[in-house]
């Protein structure tokens, strides 16, 4: 462990951390070699840290997550030069620069670079393209184009509604009219259309026969009682 790294490992109060975390951060300050450059002065496995902690996988990266967050440390991984295998260095907050301050010309500053997809990095350093990730702008894409499709869709003005289909009059309403416009005004004719209603079998409403129909029809013989009984009219 370097002299920076333990004078400020003892000057963080107790309570801003737990004991998982503290445990996590002393030994990455115990691997700090301060004769490397800051930003590759720190990198032991996972391996190693759950070796040197008693911790699970779960467990320590719930740690270095809060440690992160918190701004003790920052992940930064990177392909060394000639290898293929990346590396997670861990860079300590005393070797991190102070905090950027958020204005309209700079935006918010830059938190860490631990897996963010905006993030490349060239050579050693770690640049921000300031663009939103692959990912994300392809559902802003896809979103932007449903609303468009839908702005689309609704400003297209509706089809005309479909041609209501032209009501046939009832059986009842047809016997009715036959009654009245289609039949002759000679009262003997009009009793004969409806005596021919009545023996056709067919339903014949009450209301329709009044009781000087149903005595005219009775006395001229076009209909029988039985008839009218069964229609309940008689």
């Amino acid at each position: 462990m370097s002299h920076r790294a333990s004078s400020w490992l003892a000057e963080i109060p107790a309570r801003d951390l737990t004991g998982s975390q503290f445990r996590v951060l002393f030994h990455l300050c115990d691997a700090h070699n301060s004769k490397r450059d800051p930003e590759t002065a720190c990198f032991p496995s996972q391996e190693r840290l759950r070796e040197a902690t008693g911790l699970s996988n779960g467990g320590l990266n719930n740690a270095l997550n809060a440690l992160e967050e918190a701004g003790f440390i920052q992940r930064v991984r990177r392909t060394q030069p000639g290898a293929a295998i990346q590396r997670t260095y861990y860079i300590l907050g005393f070797d991190l620069p102070p905090p950027q301050e958020q204005t309209p010309e700079s935006g918010v500053g830059a938190n860490s670079t631990f897996g963010e997809a905006n993030s490349t990095f060239q050579g050693s350093k770690l640049h921000l393209s300031g663009e939103y990730p692959v990912s994300n702008r392809k559902k802003e894409q896809a979103r932007t184009g449903n609303v468009e499709a839908q702005s689309r869709s609704e400003a297209k003005p509706s089809a005309s509604p479909p041609a209501t289909r032209e009501r046939r009059p009832s059986r009842i309403a047809e016997n009715s009219n036959a009654l009245s416009a289609d039949v002759p005004l000679d009262p003997e004719a009009q009793l004969q259309r409806l005596a021919d209603w009545i023996n056709s079998g067919a339903y014949v409403p009450t209301t329709v026969i009044t009781n000087t129909k149903r005595d005219a029809l009775l006395a001229a013989g076009l209909v029988t009682r039985e008839r009218l009984r069964q229609l309940q009219i008689y």
